[in-house]
Formats: C-alpha cells, sequence, structure tokens
C-alpha cells in the first residue's frame, strides 16, 4: 500500500524522491528505517529506481531546540 502511494506521488503528480523535509530527511531516508521487511526493502528499491539520491547528507544538531544547551 505504501509503495503504492509513493509511485502515484511521484509518477502521476511529480513529486521529488529528493525533496527533504523540515528536518533535511529525503523518503529514501525514512525508508531505511522502517522496521517491516518487506515493505522497507520494496519502497528503497521504488525510490532508488526513481532515481533518489544516495549521497544527500543531513546535519544533525547537539543542540537542543530553543537555544538551551
Amino acid at each position: 500500500m505504501l509503495c503504492a502511494q509513493v509511485r502515484v506521488l511521484v509518477d502521476k503528480l511529480g513529486e521529488s524522491v529528493n525533496a527533504a523535509d523540515v528536518y533535511g530527511r529525503t523518503p529514501l531516508m525514512l525508508a531505511c528505517l522502517i522496521d517491516h521487511q518487506p515493505t522497507g526493502d520494496a519502497l528503497v528499491r521504488l525510490l532508488l529506481s526513481r532515481r533518489a539520491s544516495v549521497s544527500v547528507r543531513i546535519c544533525i544538531s547537539l543542540h537542543s531546540p530553543g537555544g538551551r544547551d
């Protein structure tokens, strides 16, 4: 089901497989975190077949939100 939804977003609506959310995470990064093995694997394969970038970097802040450490 998830792969079908992603396929519609990418193939029919033209959404980018490399678009990042507000935290800099791409669909490929999130797909790699899916615990359900068949779904995660299928989604990773789908995104890679649609040319998802494997060279995107993410910067994680070590500071707490609000600027207080």
